[in-house]
């Protein structure tokens, strides 16, 4: 339990930094920063993660969120899924987690098959290719806390 409380006071004490350092308050939006506030499809994706979650029976699931966002998701996806471990909604047990990785967006190409004559890399008429490049691990069971902030 005391992992968990770690964890909890590190993410909110980063969380609080991160939204003070974007000249974001901790209390209530006022209506000029509500409207303010741009949505994650109008981000420019450099500012995008993808944060997979793999459970300890093998399977993953994926989300996309910002960058400013991942710390919130990596802390209730522990808790949902570790710590206690239970679904507040249905109190049924929820799967474990066995590692939470980060993924940068990352720009390649343009490849010779994303050319229209088929021949060289870096053709400018080729497409640019966006890919997800490893950032880090973000937790992990046999740890038990976050180890560096990342994001």
């Amino acid at each position: 339990m005391s992992v968990f409380i770690l964890i909890m006071l590190s993410l909110n004490c980063y969380r609080e930094s991160t939204l003070k350092s974007q000249g974001a308050s901790m209390g209530k939006a006022s209506e000029t920063e509500a409207a303010d506030q741009v949505s994650i499809l109008e981000q420019p994706a450099k500012y995008l993660r993808l944060v997979e979650l793999e459970f300890v029976d093998g399977s993953a699931a994926r989300h996309i969120v910002s960058a400013g966002e991942t710390a919130p998701l990596i802390f209730a996806s522990v808790k949902l899924h570790n710590y206690p471990g239970i679904n507040p909604h249905n109190n049924q047990q929820t799967l474990g987690l066995k590692r939470i990785v980060i993924y940068e967006i990352g720009q390649s190409g343009p490849f010779w098959w994303s050319t229209p004559d088929l021949q060289n890399n870096g053709d400018q008429n080729g497409a640019q290719i966006l890919d997800w490049k490893f950032s880090h691990v973000a937790w992990e069971k046999d740890k038990g806390y976050l180890e560096e902030f990342y994001w």
